[in-house]
């Protein structure tokens, strides 16, 4: 059986390890996110050391939960707080789904923002296999 090759970024620094960041759509941000909303974002963004992102998204879930008790305390007919609660849910929902579409992206942001340079970009099964790649290839020796 033939295994997936994703695109992994690879990155190195001139003192800390070389890091690989799969390129595109991020699946534990999306399984996380949408079983466990921002909390499960939240604790993805937090895993990825993306604290700036993890504050933001603490901080949008507690703009929901106010907006989620003022719905439910300032309007009286139920029907328009139930349209507006099914809004808000939506909302909710559909904020969950961004760290899956733009976390990767973010982590390879995070990693140049702290001297990382860009090596090249590879497809690989794993990032595991995508730094052994980038280990194996030639090394052309640089110009004088």
């Amino acid at each position: 059986m033939k295994s997936k090759m994703n695109k992994f970024q690879v990155f190195e620094h001139p003192s800390m390890a070389r890091v690989a960041v799969k390129a595109g759509f991020s699946w534990p941000a999306l399984i996380l996110g949408v079983f466990f909303s921002s909390m499960g974002c939240i604790v993805w963004l937090l895993f990825n050391r993306l604290w700036r992102f993890a504050a933001l998204w603490a901080a949008i879930l507690v703009i929901f939960i106010f907006l989620d008790s003022t719905i439910r305390t300032s309007i009286h007919d139920t029907s328009l707080q139930s349209m507006f609660q099914v809004a808000l849910f939506a909302l909710f929902f559909l904020s969950s789904l961004v760290p899956a579409f733009k976390g990767n992206a973010w982590k390879a942001g995070k990693f140049s923002a702290l001297g990382y340079s860009h090596v090249r970009t590879i497809r690989a099964s794993s990032s595991h296999n995508a730094m052994k790649m980038v280990d194996q290839e030639p090394q052309v020796p640089a110009e004088k």
